[in-house]
């Protein structure tokens, strides 16, 4: 796919690659051996002059690339370096800091941030984000999909590179995987500093929990039918069936945070606010959970010999808890 009269991108299991073609050639990330293929059709006879890989996992197919252009410099950062295979004999540049790179028609700012290297080019004022604004295959909404991939790589994701994305202007972003971004630049910016910030998205919410301990579902049901009839946004994700990544990205997105889980005492059940425990102690306790309300960690496991006296009555009490009392230290109680 050409995206400028000389900057192409190569498609290719829902990753990208982009080279740059002048009369000095720059490829930019590698996907895989089918790509490869693809990229020596698209240059010809030609010989690349630069490899940028922008972060170490970018170089799946960088032996055979080596091998068929065994000129072609390669250009990483130190975190890169310690992954490259030793039997690689391409000269190699390694940046510890920024750099400029002048071709012919384009000027390449080069900036290291954590694991990564971003790329702008400052004439077409297009920006090769390397993981940002990347996203995974799920076919849904942009924020959705994007916030599942910053789940999974949140170290990679700092206030300073906020700082670098909110300094240039843009016509395109380039991120390794997912959609290239063409308009709207500052909506996209502006869910990344949600993000970072554990600031909602929006008003809603969010109720964890597993239908394989159904009296515990069956409570978070009810609650959500009355959470709707209350008039609130609301989700339940059962993660018997889901995605735990996704569930965790889910987190980020609603102000209130319901999480059901099996525990219980003598009493028939436990309600404590001590954060994801019981079957959600595999929730990412990276994420920080400020800005939200926090109900029932443990929902409640209610003994099937008090359901049918009990239930309605305690059920009641909950939703009115969530509903109408105050909050504490960030957990509701």
């Amino acid at each position: 796919m050409q995206l400028t009269n000389s900057i192409y991108c190569i498609k290719k299991n829902y990753c990208n690659s982009y080279i740059i073609i002048d009369n000095q050639i720059v490829i930019i990330d590698v996907i895989n051996e089918e790509w490869f293929q693809q990229v020596i059709h698209l240059l010809s006879n030609r010989q690349p002059d630069y490899f940028i890989i922008t972060h170490q996992y970018h170089s799946s197919a960088i032996l055979s690339l080596c091998q068929k252009y065994p000129h072609m410099k390669l250009i990483i950062n130190h975190q890169i370096s310690d992954y490259l295979n030793l039997h690689i004999s391409n000269p190699i540049h390694i940046i510890d800091k920024n750099e400029t790179m002048t071709l012919d028609h384009h000027t390449l700012l080069l900036q290291v941030i954590n694991d990564m290297i971003l790329i702008y080019h400052q004439e077409k004022k297009i920006l090769f984000s390397s993981h940002v604004f990347s996203t995974k295959n799920l076919h849904q909404l942009w924020n959705e999909e994007a916030r599942y991939y910053y789940v999974q790589n949140k170290d990679s994701f700092t206030y300073s590179l906020l700082d670098i994305l909110k300094s240039f202007d843009y016509t395109m972003i380039c991120p390794y995987k997912g959609q290239i971004i063409t308009h709207h630049f500052k909506q996209y910016i502006h869910y990344l500093e949600l993000w970072l910030s554990s600031i909602p998205e929006e008003d809603g919410v969010l109720i964890l929990t597993h239908s394989d301990y159904i009296l515990v579902y069956q409570a978070c049901l009810y609650l959500q039918e009355e959470l709707i009839a209350h008039g609130d946004n609301v989700l339940l994700y059962d993660i018997s069936k889901g995605d735990l990544t996704f569930a965790n990205s889910l987190v980020l997105k609603y102000d209130r945070i319901i999480i059901g889980g099996y525990r219980f005492d003598s009493h028939g059940f436990v309600v404590n606010n001590r954060v994801f425990s019981g079957i959600f102690d595999s929730v990412n306790e990276a994420i920080d959970l400020k800005n939200r309300l926090l109900d029932f960690n443990n929902i409640l496991y209610v003994e099937p010999t008090i359901i049918n006296q009990d239930y309605q009555l305690l059920m009641n009490l909950l939703v009115h808890q969530i509903m109408e009392v105050g909050c504490s230290n960030g957990v509701c109680v």
